[in-house]
Formats: C-alpha cells, sequence, structure tokens
C-alpha cells in the first residue's frame, strides 16, 4: 500500500488472490482490513459499473429493445443508496 494513500493498491503483491467468485475466509479478511471509508464507494462503483455492463449488453443483443436500460435508472440508484 502506497503510504500517502489510505486506498490500497488493488494490483500489489499482498492484495493478489486467486478470484473464483466466492466470499471467502480471506476475502472477508481483506475486507476486514480495508477503509471502510474507501471500501463502500468502490463496492458500489463496481455493482454500478456492473449494471451499466448488463443494459449495454441488452442494447447490442436486441436492436430497439431496451427492456434493461429501463430499468438502469433504479439500479444505479440502488447502486449507489445508502
Amino acid at each position: 500500500m502506497d503510504p500517502s494513500s489510505s486506498v490500497p493498491d488493488a494490483y500489489s503483491p499482498e492484495f493478489l488472490t486467486a478470484e473464483d467468485g466466492l466470499i471467502g475466509p480471506s476475502t472477508v479478511a481483506e475486507a476486514a482490513r480495508a477503509d471502510p471509508a474507501a471500501l463502500m464507494p468502490a463496492l458500489r462503483s463496481e455493482l454500478a459499473a456492473h449494471y451499466r455492463m448488463v443494459a449495454a449488453k441488452a442494447d447490442r443483443g436486441h436492436r430497439g429493445n431496451n427492456e434493461k436500460n429501463k430499468f438502469i435508472k433504479r439500479w444505479l440508484n440502488r447502486a449507489y443508496a445508502r
């Protein structure tokens, strides 16, 4: 972690772990070590990015059918809700 920053560098060797999609003991331990003031906005941003990708894929796959896009505003509100 850069000593001048309160946000850890996610790509530093101390934070690299195998990605399996599960929330296990390693994930819980790393979350407990993180600064909550930095962690929660980062998680919210990742969730919003996921929602945007879902909506973008829906647009590309079904021309003129933006079924998922009509929900994007509510999804983003949910992602950034406190």
